[in-house]
């Protein structure tokens, strides 16, 4: 029998998603709350790996995110000329499975919230978790709309400024940010689909495919303090920022931004918290407890994995404070690596020196580790 019967989920994002679907699998009732209003997801592209493939394999997505993606085998470096510098082929860990994919983030969380869904999970849109008290062995929770409701357990599920974190751990605890900020840009899709990346002497910049008419930009830029930019500069700034690349396709695709709700902003914020990653009636999953840079690209991985083993933990134990225990132990290290790495390679990336071969053999280090199971 689980060690809980009744969870409240703050977040319907990959972490409270996986989680929402494994616990009922597990016949929890699980109740997903989340703040946006609607459906829609703030945020553009990810490459879902091998790892994250096969995690979502185990919760049966795979399919409904395979139609809604595009297969990438390698990561191709290239001079700021477009003359490639370097193939890496992507891990394939099952044969059936393609080693990457690109897919935006709404795609993931259609196929991830529509499985939820048909599992009668529910999930309420424009309401989240205001004030949380300690009941017995339960918590009350207050949520915006007024409503009280006692649970089991309480999942913060709810990101980087996660507001059940500020609850249950302070403001101590929030994450750092990190020197540096990512830019990214919904543009034309130009060529074969793909997982690209230059090196200027300014700009570190990419462009991943993510369906058969769009790609994304990305780009990195160090910058002292975070800044808060109006959007109606996002493409004038974004063109200042690429204005090296005078030709080939960051060029062209610079050359393409006009239009700024099709570009996104945001600064990089990352840590780890230390255990324990719960306190009482309340445990951190994903972003909530470990948010990350792009450096490694697997942070939907961390938070897809985080459902997952946070179920399993929940299934196997004799209750729940043995149940947050061994799931923090059993997190803590490959969320840790993950994080530190990200940080390191945005260290090497701020400080004007070559560190791509540096760059390149952590990136492996730690994608070798990803392919252990969770």
């Amino acid at each position: 029998m689980p060690a809980v019967s009744r969870v409240l989920i703050n977040g319907a994002g990959p972490a409270g998603l996986s989680a929402a679907i494994s616990l009922n699998r597990l016949g929890v009732e699980a109740h997903v709350l989340e703040k946006t209003p609607d459906q829609w997801v703030l945020g553009s592209e990810l490459l879902l790996s091998a790892p994250s493939l096969r995690s979502l394999a185990s919760l049966g997505v795979t399919d409904a995110v395979l139609q809604r993606s595009v297969p990438i085998s390698d990561l191709v470096l290239h001079a700021p000329d477009d003359s490639v510098v370097a193939t890496v082929p992507l891990m394939q860990l099952d044969p059936e499975l393609p080693p990457s994919v690109g897919i935006t983030r709404q795609a993931l969380h259609d196929a991830l919230r529509d499985a939820a869904s048909a599992a009668g999970v529910p999930i309420d849109y424009g309401v989240s978790v205001e004030a949380i008290k300690a009941d017995g062995d339960g918590a009350v929770v207050t949520s915006t709309d007024g409503r009280r409701e006692t649970y089991d357990l309480v999942v913060a599920a709810d990101g980087v400024a996660s507001r059940v974190r500020q609850l249950a751990f302070g403001a101590a605890a929030d994450p750092e940010y990190v020197g540096q900020c990512v830019w990214r840009a919904r543009v034309p899709r130009r060529g074969d689909a793909g997982l690209h990346g230059w090196n200027g002497e300014k700009a570190n910049a990419g462009i991943i495919t993510v369906s058969a008419d769009t790609a994304y930009l990305f780009c990195l830029q160090s910058l002292p303090t975070a800044p808060r930019i109006e959007p109606e500069n996002y493409p004038r700034l974004l063109r200042e920022e690429l204005s090296e690349f005078d030709e080939g396709v960051i060029g062209w695709t610079r050359d393409q931004l006009e239009e700024s709700e099709n570009i996104h902003f945001s600064p990089m914020w990352a840590g780890v918290l230390p255990l324990p990653w719960h306190r009482g009636p309340t445990v951190l999953i994903g972003d909530a407890v470990h948010p990350t840079t792009p450096h490694i690209g697997y942070g939907a991985g961390l938070a897809i994995e985080d459902g997952i083993v946070l179920a399993d933990e929940i299934d196997r134990a004799t209750g729940r404070e043995v149940a947050l225990t061994q799931f923090g132990q059993r997190r803590h290290e490959r969320c840790r690596m993950v994080v530190e790495g990200g940080i390191q390679i945005s260290k090497w990336q701020q400080d004007g020196q070559d560190h791509s071969r540096e760059q390149a053999l952590l990136t492996h280090e730690i994608w070798d580790a990803l392919a252990e199971r969770p």
